[in-house]
């Protein structure tokens, strides 16, 4: 698959998971890198910065509406991929990420998503976000520049409390095609009730 095909094919795998998450209508999904902002909003510097390439990115990211994370804001990362194939590698990333973004505190850092549109993991699905496979991607030599600088003892500068707040900020979301358009609101619907939240809304009192 050409560079372009590729780009071209994760861009239609964050479209549609954008369009699943608004018409949930729990949260919305306002950034989609590069558009506008959200290319600067969603970038983050490595620890190891040593030009504006030694930066990375997450694909999505927004805020929920109302329920127990009301106010909240969320990044996301999508994989538009038909198998497995080297998802490992890019979700040991994906956590390298997080960790990075709790670490320096970063206002949209609240939760993560992973969104797939095929799961990885076979039987270890249930431990592919625990501290220990967190532990794993922070110090794996592909991505330790992510969280720490030549010269640091990345063993023991590594947070267990990071990890474990990361941890229980990871959501796992797997998609398809299928259950994006026929399981899920309706255009028509899903603007029906944005205009119920929207008249709904309480109005301030000055």
């Amino acid at each position: 698959m050409s560079g372009e095909t590729e780009q071209a094919k994760g861009r239609q795998g964050a479209l549609l998971a954008k369009q699943w998450l608004d018409r949930s209508t729990r949260v919305r999904a306002e950034l989609v890198n590069p558009d506008g902002v959200a290319k600067k909003k969603l970038s983050l510097k490595k620890a190891h910065f040593k030009d504006a390439n030694a930066t990375f990115s997450f694909d999505l990211g927004g805020r929920f509406r109302e329920g127990d994370f009301d106010g909240e804001q969320f990044l996301a990362e999508v994989k538009n991929y038909a198998n497995s194939s080297d998802l490992p590698q890019h979700f040991r990333g994906f956590l390298a990420h997080c960790y990075r973004a709790v670490a320096i505190d970063h206002m949209m850092a609240d939760q993560f998503f992973w969104i797939s549109f095929a799961p990885h993991g076979g039987t270890r699905w249930d431990k592919i976000t625990s501290v220990d496979d967190i532990k794993d991607a922070v110090l794996h030599k592909d991505f330790v520049d992510v969280n720490f600088t030549p010269g640091q003892d990345c063993e023991k500068e590594f947070s267990p409390e990071i990890a474990e707040t990361v941890s229980k900020r990871v959501w796992l979301l797997i998609l398809s095609p299928q259950q994006i358009e026929h399981l899920t609101l309706t255009q028509k619907h899903h603007g029906v009730l944005e205009d119920y939240i929207v008249n709904s809304a309480k109005e301030v009192e000055l």
